[in-house]
């Protein structure tokens, strides 16, 4: 929220479009994979003019590459190194006010299958996101310990 708002057009939810299509692709690793999804549509979202919520286009996606080493049964386990970049423009009707939300992102990590039962993960993002025409930039040094049972 940037300090103020929103009127909504109608007062309901029922005063919007919102609707959505998404396709998405999957190649698994072995050893090179891509997973690729996108969505695009219509949605509530805060207009920056009149700063009232109405029905606007969204859209965005993500790809990602990835790359599998090894097995985790091995002497080592196995590696999985991934590029992963991601982009929204839209509104975010889980807020009160729909924010208007532009999202870019790039993320490259490395999974380590310990053994099958356990991963380690480590990540870097550099992301620019706008929140109600806010920039906001930022990096993420992300670590994960994932124990499956």
């Amino acid at each position: 929220d940037a300090g103020y708002s929103a009127h909504v057009a109608g007062g309901s939810d029922d005063d919007f479009d919102d609707g959505r299509g998404e396709a998405s692709f999957t190649l698994y690793p072995k050893p090179i994979g891509l997973q690729v999804e996108y969505t695009v549509g219509r949605g509530p979202e805060l207009d920056p003019g009149t700063k009232i919520v109405r029905t606007k286009t969204l859209y965005g996606g993500y790809a990602m590459l990835m790359a599998r080493f090894g097995e985790p049964e091995g002497p080592y386990g196995a590696f999985t190194p991934y590029v992963r970049f991601q982009a929204y423009d839209g509104g975010r009707k889980s807020d009160a006010n729909a924010a208007a939300i532009v999202t870019k992102e790039l993320e490259a990590g490395l999974e380590w299958q310990v053994w099958k039962s356990v991963e380690l993960t480590v990540a870097y993002a550099n992301s620019q996101r706008t929140v109600n025409w806010v920039r906001q930039d930022g990096q993420l040094l992300r670590t994960q310990i994932q124990i499956n049972y």
